[in-house]
């Protein structure tokens, strides 16, 4: 709600109708994207007894908000484009499923006073995950994995580079009866730069959201509404700390 106060309803207008067309386009670029999308399950095809399995993919897309501080540096507050993606691998009579995705944030959407530079931001995600509770209607998950986390900065001069390092995933997911499939995760990832594990207590990401399909017919396969929020701390040396905080709102569709 900050974002209309400082705009305005009539700028807050203009905002959403500038951003449609971008999410048209982005959703165009999905689509025609689909044989990557295909490509890649291919790949996954190989893991040892999946080859009858089930494969899910994902495209989003979503309005984010940053807030990034860093001792030195010019503090940023901005609003940004993001485009988002992943696959999914399972096999019904297994407990062991596997996933990767991936984000990327575009141009900044706004900007706030006094900020007048900005970063991108990149990540990727490989996970393994287990149902601790593979119940059809309710599923209950646990996952490992690998992250990774970099930033690309315009004008501005702080931003850090390469993160990466294990990671925890909780999940899980609930099917109404009627219709609706509502999912939930968290994650906790310590940071390392290079390779080189830090102090988990102040180098760290923590990261939660929600998401909620159904099935309509404006599009043969089903569409979600998902937010997300993130905390990543990361110490690079006694002087220079960066936080970067995020919370993000929109549209997931799985083909």
């Amino acid at each position: 709600m900050d974002c209309i106060s400082n705009l305005g309803m009539n700028g807050f207008m203009k905002w959403c109708f500038w951003s449609l067309p971008k999410f048209w386009s982005t959703l165009s670029y999905i689509m025609k994207r689909r044989a990557l999308a295909q490509l890649l399950a291919f790949a996954f095809l190989t893991f040892p007894g999946m080859s009858h399995a089930t494969t899910t993919s994902l495209f989003g897309y979503s309005q984010t908000k940053i807030l990034y501080t860093q001792n030195q540096s010019a503090s940023l507050n901005y609003w940004t484009h993001t485009i988002k993606g992943g696959l999914e691998l399972s096999k019904e009579e297994s407990r062991w499923s596997y996933g990767l995705s991936g984000y990327a944030n575009l141009s900044p959407s706004f900007t706030y006073p006094g900020t007048s530079s900005f970063l991108r931001f990149y990540g990727g995600n490989l996970r393994a995950a287990y149902a601790l509770l593979p119940k059809k209607r309710f599923q209950l998950s646990l996952a490992a994995g690998y992250y990774f986390v970099t930033s690309v900065p315009s004008s501005y001069s702080g931003g850090f580079e390469n993160l990466n390092g294990p990671q925890i995933y909780p999940s899980f997911r609930y099917q109404f009866k009627k219709r609706g499939l509502l999912t939930g995760y968290a994650k906790y990832s310590p940071v390392s730069s290079s390779f080189k594990l830090l102090s988990i207590s102040s180098n760290y990401e923590l990261a939660f959201g929600f998401g909620y399909f159904f099935k309509q017919q404006l599009f043969p396969f089903p569409i979600g509404i998902s937010v997300d929020f993130s905390e990543i701390r990361f110490n690079a040396s006694d002087t220079i700390t960066s936080i970067l905080r995020t919370g993000s709102a929109g549209l997931v569709f799985l083909i």
